[in-house]
């Protein structure tokens, strides 16, 4: 007799973080953007140098504008980010960016997501599909909506079945950062499968999707669309078209 794997529980805090204007502009450098949300794990009232922040994965995704073309390469552009979602496993204290108006305002969420086999879920996520050469130490972006979506399917395969026509893929936005140096593309990508085994979504959910974390890349968001027991739902569990907490 086949067993059904065992149902999980997903938790998490997440904070919707909107940014002032400056940050705005500073946080065109993805650099400069993974270092303020890495500013939350900062000890509240320090007044000394900062320690190096404790081993907590910190995921998050930025919410921009309508990006830009570049009338010379046709490279979409992305454009700097107003508000961001920060996921982690601990609560964050973001009063520093208050009291310093890096950001206008913070939002929190607990989230308490049952995984159950048998649901119907859609995800979304910004990420970088992307490849290594062999031979090679960098990453080669893919570039095709088929490459794209069998990226999502490998990276996914264990925990979810997704069929290729429930996957839409969102046009590629360059990043950069480290004064230019650093260049990376990222995507909106969208889907929605049957959940096979809830321990590999919570690990998915848990640890991101893809490279590229660092800097805004891999954060899985679900929502669940069958729900094999009634209650009310968790409105953390899924951000509409951009990544803010729900309130």
């Amino acid at each position: 007799m086949t067993t059904s794997p065992a149902p999980a529980v997903f938790t998490a805090h997440r904070y919707a973080l909107t940014l002032s204007p400056a940050t705005r502009a500073s946080c065109l450098d993805v650099h400069h953007l993974h270092q303020l949300v890495t500013t939350g794990l900062r000890p509240p009232h320090l007044t000394t140098a900062q320690p190096g922040p404790p081993a907590v994965r910190l995921l998050f995704a930025a919410r921009r504008p309508t990006p830009a073309r570049d009338p010379g390469t046709g490279h979409h552009i992305a454009a700097a980010p107003d508000t961001l979602l920060v996921q982690s496993p601990i609560p964050l204290d973001w009063q520093h960016l208050l009291d310093t108006r890096a950001v206008t305002r913070t939002e929190h969420q607990h989230v308490r997501t049952p995984l159950t086999a048998g649901d119907t879920v859609e995800i979304r996520l910004i990420a970088n599909p992307s490849r290594r050469p062999r031979g090679t130490t960098g990453r080669a972006t893919l570039t095709t909506a088929a490459e794209c979506g069998a990226w999502l399917q490998r990276h996914l395969g264990p925990a979810l079945a997704i069929a290729p026509h429930h996957i839409a893929v969102g046009p590629a936005q360059r990043l950069t950062g480290k004064n230019g140096i650093l260049h990376l593309t990222c995507r909106e990508l969208r889907a929605q499968g049957t959940l096979h085994d809830p321990a590999a979504l919570h690990t998915a959910l848990t640890s991101g999707i893809g490279p590229s974390k660092a800097y805004g890349c891999g954060l899985l968001l679900t929502r669940h669309t069958q729900t094999p027991e009634p209650g009310p739902q968790n409105p953390a569990e899924h951000a509409p078209r951009t990544p803010t907490t729900p309130t």
